[in-house]
C-alpha cells in the first residue's frame, strides 16, 4: 500500500490528511472516508482508524482520514469548532475525493465514530453517489449526547463566560448552541444507501441503544436488506482491546463485501 500526506485548503484552514491506496494496479478503488468524534484525529484511540485503514488497504479498498480543524494536526483552534463547520468540511472532504482518478465514484463510503458517525449521518443523504454509511458507537443526540460527556456545568460556564476548558479543549458558547441544531436520526431517514452500524454493547460514553435507534430511522424509508449491523461483545466506546478492534473492523469488512 502507498500513503500520502498533505494539507487540502477548506475555507480559511488547512486540513490535514492521510490517503491510503493499495497495492493493486487494479483501478479505480473503492474509497473509504474516515470521519473522527469529538475532540479526536485521524489516528483514533489506540491507533484505531490506521489499523482499520491499513487492514481495508490489504483488502483493495482507499482511505482518507482527515483532521477536522482545530483538531490533530489540521490548523485552527478548537475554540472556533462548531458541528455546522465539521459538517462544512467533512462535504468539502467528499468533494474532493471526487476528483482522484484512482477511486471508483460509484463507491465513496463514509465511516465515522461516535460524533463523527453523527457527522457522516447528517451528510450522507445529500451526495446521492454515496451508497454506503458506516457507523461506529455513533452518536444519535450531539446535544444531549455530549452534555453527558461534558458535564452540564460545561455549557453554563460557556453561556457566562463565552467558553469552557474541558481537557485542553476550548468550548465555545457557539459550540453548545449549535448541537441543538442538528438530528441525525431524521436525516438518516433521507439516506437511500446502505446503513452498517456497529457498536459496543458495554458502551459507557454513548448508548449501544444507539444501533437500534439508527436501524429503526434508517429503515422508515429503505428495505431491511439495506442495515447490516451488529454489537460487539463486552466492548467499550473505543473498542479499547485488540480482540474489540479485530472483530469490529472484520465485521465490517465482512458487512462491506455484504453489501457490495
Amino acid at each position: 500500500m502507498q500513503n500520502t500526506c498533505f494539507e487540502l485548503p477548506v475555507n480559511d484552514q488547512q486540513l490535514s490528511i492521510s490517503f491510503t491506496s493499495p497495492k493493486s494496479t487494479v483501478q479505480p478503488f473503492p474509497l473509504i472516508i474516515f470521519t473522527h468524534g469529538f475532540a479526536g484525529n485521524k489516528i483514533g484511540e489506540h491507533r484505531l482508524f490506521i489499523k482499520a485503514s491499513r487492514f481495508f488497504a490489504s483488502q483493495g479498498f482507499a482511505t482518507l482520514r482527515f483532521d477536522f480543524s482545530g483538531c490533530g494536526e489540521s490548523s485552527g483552534d478548537y475554540g472556533e469548532v462548531t458541528l455546522s463547520k465539521q459538517l462544512i468540511e467533512l462535504k468539502e472532504i467528499i468533494q474532493y475525493a471526487q476528483t482522484l482518478e484512482e477511486i471508483d465514484q460509484k463507491r465513496i463510503i463514509l465511516l465515522g465514530h461516535s460524533l463523527g458517525g453523527a457527522i457522516s449521518a447528517l451528510v450522507a443523504a445529500d451526495f446521492p453517489f454515496i451508497q454506503e454509511v458506516i457507523l461506529w458507537s455513533a452518536v444519535s443526540d450531539p446535544y444531549e449526547e455530549l452534555l453527558s460527556i461534558t458535564g452540564k456545568d460545561a455549557q453554563e460556564i460557556a453561556y457566562l463566560n463565552g467558553e469552557y476548558d474541558f481537557n485542553g479543549f476550548i468550548l465555545s458558547k457557539q459550540f453548545f448552541q449549535d448541537l441543538k441544531h442538528h438530528n441525525p436520526l431524521k436525516k438518516m431517514e433521507e439516506f437511500k444507501g446502505k446503513l452498517i452500524a456497529l457498536h459496543g454493547d458495554r458502551d459507557q460514553d454513548i448508548s449501544s441503544l444507539n444501533l437500534e435507534k439508527y436501524k429503526l430511522a434508517f429503515l422508515a424509508n429503505n428495505e431491511p436488506e439495506r442495515f447490516c449491523g451488529s454489537w460487539i461483545p463486552f466492548a467499550d466506546h473505543t473498542f479499547t482491546n485488540t480482540n474489540w478492534e479485530q472483530l469490529l473492523i472484520q465485521k465490517t469488512h465482512e458487512y462491506l463485501l455484504k453489501t457490495s
